[in-house]
């Protein structure tokens, strides 16, 4: 499940909140944009619960959610083979120092201009690649 957020934008004298998600989009009302300046608007925190609310709501039950997964390639140069032991330490380290995100400038295909997408690597299943036998 996607993760919400309010942040604070613009002056500190007259605050105003806007929502964002895990993926740096932020909520106009309507959709989801990658232009903070887009965002809608709220004058105070509790204005914004109920759209917060709804939106993970909607977020949490899956409605329109769809999970796709991919195959990212690590590859190591080491001078020795990786024990398991090894490979979950590097999990571990890829883990926090890694992070993948989506060029939003970038024009979604036709049908998918109001899908909002978040990507994430799960490590936790990294494991050796088996050897393709010839």
């Amino acid at each position: 499940m996607m993760k919400l957020t309010t942040k604070q934008v613009g002056n500190k004298d007259y605050p105003r909140y806007a929502i964002c998600c895990e993926n740096g989009t932020w909520w106009n009302g309507k959709t989801w944009t990658p232009h903070e300046k887009e965002a809608m608007l709220y004058a105070s925190l509790p204005a914004i619960k109920k759209d917060w609310k709804e939106l993970q709501s909607k977020m949490k039950k899956g409605e329109g959610v769809v999970e796709l997964q991919a195959t990212i390639r690590v590859t190591i140069t080491c001078k020795k083979p990786l024990t398991k032991e090894e490979i979950t330490r590097l999990a571990w380290y890829m883990s926090g120092a890694s992070g993948f995100t989506l060029d939003y400038s970038m024009p979604k295909p036709e049908g998918f201009e109001e899908a909002n997408i978040s990507t994430q690597l799960m490590w936790d299943d990294l494991k050796e690649k088996e050897s393709e036998k010839k």
